[in-house]
C-alpha cells in the first residue's frame, strides 16, 4: 500500500508481496509510513489503520526486549532488519 504523494518503501521490500513489509520513518516516533498487503494480513490492521501509528502498539509484557533494542538500532542506521 503506498501512502502520500511518493511511495516510501526501498528497492529492498518484496515486490511480490509475500513478505510482511513495514517501514517506518527514521526518527521518533518512529511512525508507519508503508505497510504492504502481507503485513496486513499477518497484524490484521489495514495499511490505512498503521499509517502514522508507532509499531510500539504491538508491544506486550511477553515482548523481548533485546529484539526492540535490535529493531531501533536498525530503523536509526536506516537499515534493513529481519
Amino acid at each position: 500500500m503506498q501512502f502520500g504523494d511518493s511511495n516510501p518503501a526501498p528497492a529492498a521490500v518484496d515486490p511480490t508481496n509475500e513478505l510482511p513489509s513495514v517501514v517506518c520513518k527514521s526518527e521518533p516516533p518512529y511512525s508507519v509510513v508503508y505497510a504492504n498487503s502481507a503485513w496486513e494480513q499477518l497484524c490484521g490492521w489495514s495499511s490505512h489503520e498503521m499509517l502514522g501509528v508507532s509499531l510500539r502498539c504491538l508491544q506486550g509484557p511477553a515482548t523481548d526486549q533485546a529484539a526492540i533494542e535490535g529493531l531501533m538500532a536498525a530503523v536509526r542506521k536506516q537499515e534493513a532488519c529481519t
